[in-house]
């Protein structure tokens, strides 16, 4: 039975408690933080054979960013998921070698899910297009499209509904993808479903999300700047070093620039690392948060308990509490 409306409350409050240290795990940080290290060497060198190739900037820079982007948060995000699903849905701790070899066995499904709605996408207009096309042949062609129109309306609105569905229910997408084991589009038809049936919830939970997620996160980065302050100026003026001015991370053609102390390389790798420790937790919170807003309507929608999703069996340590309605 679907939660009422005290019960439903009781389990938001405990869900909005296990979101701040599952995201703080700190596996899912440092994974995102490592794999920022290598992202960003890789799509300057990316950008710089795009450049080779005759593609000016800004689009060699945005092309690079975004192809290998993808392909790391394709990876990242499906490790990130699954070990969010566990933890919030079952209160489990899984090992991080099965949530990468997850990851892994997934990673083609993860990487393909953008193109293949964008093809389908193509293929729902293909009839409009079609009708279109036939308007153009002499005399009998517009009467012929003005009558197969409603086709072209119909395919419309099928283009329409799976784009809104991929883009709006992007979280709920990625998630069914991890929680679920989900095909591409057995993931946006699930996504497609919950939203219609549940659109306040949905777009409720996304912004206690992103309201909680940015508090703690400017907590967070806020800590982090003042720490990676003070530390350098205590380091500078004990050693002597030249303050870096500015002092902040900034991009530069491309590159990430992280000032570090008399432009010592290893103290700007060990300052970006600390950095990228601290920015991996907005990426940990997206991924977290999406499995909590998934499982929490797939419970209020179908009544399902998360752990019974995630795992197939009955709880035996609730994450969220049962609590039933007539």
């Amino acid at each position: 039975m679907a939660a009422s409306g005290t019960g439903a409350w009781g389990e938001l409050s405990s869900l909005l408690r296990l979101l701040y240290p599952t995201a703080r795990d700190i596996r899912k940080n440092a994974l995102v933080a490592i794999a920022l290290g290598i992202a960003f060497p890789l799509s300057r060198l990316a950008r710089d054979g795009v450049v080779a190739a005759g593609i000016a900037d800004p689009w060699a820079t945005v092309a690079s960013a975004l192809v290998v982007g993808w392909i790391f948060w394709s990876f990242v995000s499906a490790t990130l998921t699954r070990l969010a699903a566990f933890e919030v849905g079952a209160a489990e701790e899984p090992r991080l070698s099965t949530a990468l070899r997850f990851a892994l066995s997934r990673f083609h499904v993860n990487l393909l899910t953008a193109p293949s709605m964008l093809v389908a996408v193509a293929l729902f207009l293909a009839p409009a297009a079609a009708v279109g096309a036939l308007a153009r042949v002499p005399v009998a062609g517009p009467v012929a499209a003005a009558i197969l129109f409603p086709l072209a309306l119909v395919s419309g609105f099928a283009a329409a509904a799976t784009l809104v569905a991929f883009v709006v229910g992007a979280p709920l997408v990625s998630a069914a993808l991890a929680v679920e084991e989900a095909t591409p589009f057995d993931a946006v038809s699930r996504a497609f479903s919950y939203l219609v049936n549940a659109p306040a919830t949905f777009v409720g939970m996304r912004l206690v999300m992103l309201a909680f997620g940015a508090v703690t996160f400017a907590i967070r980065g806020v800590m982090a700047l003042a720490a990676a302050w003070g530390a350098c100026r205590i380091y500078c003026y004990a050693s002597g070093a030249t303050i870096p001015d500015p002092f902040w991370p900034r991009v530069t053609e491309g590159a990430l620039i992280v000032p570090a102390p008399s432009g010592s390389p290893i103290l700007g790798f060990t300052i970006a690392a600390f950095y990228a420790y601290f920015v991996a937790f907005a990426f940990s919170w997206a991924c977290t948060a999406r499995v909590a807003v998934y499982l929490w309507l797939r419970r209020r929608i179908d009544g399902t308990h998360p752990c019974v999703i995630v795992t197939g069996q009955a709880p035996r340590r609730l994450a969220v509490p049962v609590t039933s309605g007539t």
